[in-house]
């Protein structure tokens, strides 16, 4: 019988060469790509859901590896081989601030963000940062830009859950966030608007059905027991801003 073998060196393709096969046909070339700085969650969340995309085998077949050295090369026009330990508290912190306090800025606020995330030196939250930027921490010779791999996740658990306690805990927050989200707080929590909701704070990133429901159940259950609209839909943000996810997307 004869052995077929295909070696690391042949079937590893980069970030460059994985975008050309499977995307440039739609998108350009990569210097001129529609797609630059798209996420990998982007990507796999538009190959899952993009009736032109998600029929296409090739594209199904793509492993998550294999997305993310894609959404590498769209970051930085190129990858390298390796995976890089990256962390800026700036991004998360500027998260809360777009999400939270730009519609209208309150002091209260600036400082929870700044106090408990933005200046916090014993945290490195996820995302991606320059390395020239004196926040990253990682190998600097290794990529321009480059994911975080977190590495201490119940200290980074507990930071960020003070810091949504500190920030939800003002008015002004919810009603920025909603208003971002193109809602107020005598909206219904019906699907569409928890959908707005979710997007605002994990862009491009859909929330199964379950998600969904669950989260306009929390805003009926603290209705039907008696908190006001504001409060009902501080309920609703409180989880989806302790999630991991925050951090990444």
């Amino acid at each position: 019988s004869v052995l077929s073998v295909t070696t690391d060196a042949e079937a590893q393709k980069t970030g460059a060469e994985l975008y050309a096969i499977n995307c440039q046909q739609c998108h350009n070339a990569l210097a001129q790509s529609t797609k630059k700085n798209t996420t990998a969650a982007r990507i796999s969340s538009a190959i899952m859901n993009n009736t032109s995309m998600n029929t296409q085998q090739y594209l199904l077949d793509l492993t998550s590896s294999e997305i993310q050295q894609i959404a590498l090369a769209l970051d930085s026009g190129e990858t390298v081989p390796g995976q890089v330990v990256l962390g800026t508290n700036h991004l998360v912190a500027s998260k809360f601030s777009v999400i939270f306090n730009s519609t209208t800025p309150n002091q209260e606020i600036s400082n929870a963000i700044y106090d408990l995330i933005k200046s916090n030196k014993e945290v490195p939250f996820g995302g991606t940062c320059a390395l020239t930027e004196s926040h990253c921490i990682g190998e600097l010779e290794a990529r321009v830009n480059a994911p975080m791999i977190p590495s201490s996740q119940a200290a980074r658990s507990a930071t960020l859950y003070n810091a949504c306690q500190k920030v939800l805990a003002v008015d002004q927050a919810v009603s920025n966030a909603l208003s971002r989200a193109g809602l107020v707080t005598t909206s219904p929590a019906n699907a569409t608007n928890i959908n707005k909701l979710y997007d605002l704070f994990f862009p491009g990133i859909a929330p199964v059905a379950t998600v969904t429901s669950s989260l306009s159940t929390i805003h009926s259950e603290a209705r039907s027991r008696g908190s006001n609209e504001m409060n009902a839909w501080r309920m609703v943000m409180d989880p989806m801003c302790k999630s991991n996810l925050f951090e990444m997307f």
